[in-house]
């Protein structure tokens, strides 16, 4: 039930990511034009796609998670079969649970620090750009889980989320 929940919060995310790359490809397009062919320069379009591209980072890491296609060297998991291999996988994800803990915290304080801040051009309270990181790090949380989860009951398997 909240494996089918969470994989259309991802869904809606992903989707989202998409109209946001879309987004700044307009927005850098535009300010393209607007530069180098009418002379006049956006003074917010730097700052917004900046902005846009931390949050597609954060809400893609997720991505990568799901569909395993996040960078790694697999020379060592290569050399090993059966359940060695499970077990590095294992050990991996525990790995990644660590940082991904000790990001989150540290998002947390990044935000108190940041509450009253305000972005330069935009005049956004910045704590609606970090907001991006403990989000996109619980939803990393919760799919390294469910990885772990399935590589335990997988037997040998491929996870697939």
């Amino acid at each position: 039930m909240f494996g089918k929940i969470f994989d259309k919060i991802q869904d809606i995310v992903n989707t989202f990511t998409g109209i946001m790359l879309f987004l700044m490809v307009i927005i850098v397009f535009m300010q393209v034009i607007m530069r180098y062919i009418l002379g006049h320069s956006l003074s917010w379009s730097e700052e917004l796609t900046r902005y846009m591209f931390v949050w597609l980072i954060y809400f893609g890491v997720n991505f990568g998670i799901k569909s395993n296609s996040q960078i790694k060297i697999d020379v060592v998991e290569l050399m090993l079969k059966g359940n060695a291999v499970k077990s590095l996988k294992i050990f991996q994800h525990i790995v990644s649970l660590v940082a991904i803990v000790a990001a989150t915290v540290g998002s947390f304080t990044l935000i108190k620090n940041g509450f009253g801040a305000i972005s330069p051009s935009l005049h956004l309270p910045m704590w609606t750009i970090y907001i991006v990181f403990p989000i996109g790090f619980v939803m990393d949380f919760i799919e390294v889980m469910r990885r772990i989860y399935h590589e335990l009951t997988d037997n040998g398997e491929e996870a697939q989320a």
